[in-house]
């Protein structure tokens, strides 16, 4: 289902059906049995598309339940909260005491070049524990302004967020493009820059576990056996 609630065919990409009810994929699921009675691939879309198919988890992919009541998921976004918490908890604690905030400036690298600029914005809602697990891209959280374009529309980048053990290390593509905070602000600018609900750690489910279009893809690229113990959902189960 697409994000305004229309449904759009995986197989025709037409609006109004999806895949299972997509009448030209039947057809020529159709055309391939009679050319070939045996044809494994035909067979097995028929069968997928009998009436009283068990139910299937969109999360663990195991029958017999879906995402809604699936107690793997329910622990999973449990553990999610609370590691998110701990992260950005600790996260506060470093961005304090190196004065990283809105105002500290940064020397930079951009395009193989050094550069000067002030920190203009943060991306909040990139940071979180998987910076740490597995998604450094996130890491760029910074927009920075360079010194020579303040007034102007352009100018901007995105820069890494400080590095701290429990936090963020740089891996070796990324310390070619290190930065340095020069220019840090106080602890109580810092502090006061955050969200609100910054250490409720809730913000961050959607993202992972949403069950729209994006989070399929996930599901399908990251291979969800592999995927949630790498982000420590198994710990601890009790369900």
């Amino acid at each position: 289902m697409s994000y305004n609630g229309t449904v759009r065919c995986g197989h025709c990409w037409t609006k109004g059906h999806n895949r299972r009810s997509c009448p030209d994929l039947k057809e020529k699921m159709l055309a391939r049995l009679k050319e070939n009675p045996e044809d494994w691939y035909a067979k097995s879309y028929f069968e997928g598309n009998k009436k009283g198919k068990k139910k299937s988890c969109g999360y663990c992919s195991t029958e017999g339940h879906t995402r809604r009541t699936c107690l793997e998921l329910k622990h999973a976004r449990k553990v999610a909260v609370e590691k998110c918490i701990a992260w950005r908890k600790r996260y506060v604690e470093v961005a304090k005491a190196q004065g990283v905030g809105i105002g500290t400036l940064i020397k930079y690298k951009s395009w193989n070049e050094t550069h000067i600029g002030v920190v203009t914005d943060i991306l909040f809602h990139r940071l979180d524990h998987r910076i740490l697990f597995s998604d450094k891209r996130h890491a760029h959280a910074l927009v920075v302004k360079n010194a020579t374009e303040l007034g102007r529309g352009h100018g901007n980048a995105t820069v890494q967020i400080p590095e701290a053990e429990g936090l963020y290390s740089m891996i070796d593509y990324y310390r070619d493009n290190a930065r340095e905070f020069i220019g840090p602000i106080a602890a109580e600018r810092v502090e006061v820059q955050f969200p609100a609900n910054f250490l409720e750690g809730e913000d961050c489910l959607e993202d992972i576990f949403g069950d729209n279009e994006k989070s399929q893809d996930r599901i399908a690229a990251w291979a969800i056996a592999e995927w949630s113990p790498l982000q420590g959902f198994y710990e601890n189960i009790e369900d």
